[in-house]
């Protein structure tokens, strides 16, 4: 039985890929391949995350201090937030936004271009609201 890599694109045996549980009686395999898992795990083990996790301590001490307060999200309101920092060399500087937010941010939706069930008048109006031209009169797509 052959899958897809969903990192690489390359289809594959079911044994390059690590197994994940059962679902409905069936084997369920994880989304990349072994080799695609691997170059993943060494990015992150480049990545500077003790820098990383000595910021967030400082955010930490930050609050338990009183110098900078919890706000509520910047996108829907909620009150449980996180501090989510866009630039790491300002330690103090945080946006604040809720786990789900906080999520989309770092997992921006797909844009859905043509959808081929859409009748014409519905990709035309799909068009319409999500096509502008730029000053050059060239087409633009807005984010979703």
């Amino acid at each position: 039985m052959d899958k897809k890599c969903t990192k690489c694109g390359e289809v594959k045996d079911v044994a390059y890929f690590k197994k994940s549980g059962l679902y409905k009686n069936r084997q369920k395999y994880r989304g990349e391949c072994r080799e695609c898992t691997k170059l993943v795990k060494k990015t992150w083990k480049r990545c500077d995350t003790k820098i990383k996790a000595s910021i967030r301590d400082i955010v930490r001490r930050a609050i338990k201090k009183g110098h900078i307060f919890p706000k509520s999200c910047e996108v829907c309101g909620n009150f449980r937030t996180h501090a989510h920092h866009d630039d790491y060399t300002k330690p103090l500087v945080v946006r604040w936004l809720c786990n789900s937010c906080h999520q989309k941010h770092h997992k921006p939706k797909k844009v859905k271009i043509y959808d081929t069930k859409m009748s014409i008048a519905q990709h035309a109006r799909f068009i319409k609201n999500n096509v502008r031209r730029n000053a050059l009169g060239q087409f633009i797509k807005e984010d979703l």
